[in-house]
């Protein structure tokens, strides 16, 4: 199993080359943190039909600083993957964790 796992500090401006490597299937795992993504921006322009894409984003609002945040995890479709809520974190935050 290959695993990619970076602090991207923003994908915004990274989407052609991260949508490229991703066709590729190089990784079977990417795991990115500090993503700056929001709502309005589709995991699609980052990857293609073969991975299943987690995003946890930086909500605007919840945070004292106007970047950075946000993390994703994108999982080739061949492998089988699910979120499960953790059950002892704030029911606010929302929290899960992704078994593969």
């Amino acid at each position: 199993m290959k695993i990619y796992v970076a602090n991207v500090r923003g994908l915004r401006t990274k989407s052609k080359e991260l949508y490229a490597d991703s066709s590729a299937h190089l990784m079977d795992i990417y795991a990115l943190s500090e993503t700056s993504l929001c709502n309005g921006i589709s995991s699609s322009e980052y990857f293609d039909t073969n991975y299943n894409v987690f995003r946890k984003d930086r909500y605007e609002g919840t945070s004292s600083t106007s970047r950075g945040g946000g993390v994703l995890i994108a999982v080739n479709a061949r492998f089988i993957c699910e979120t499960v809520p953790l059950l002892d974190t704030v029911a606010s935050n929302n929290n899960n964790q992704i078994n593969v």
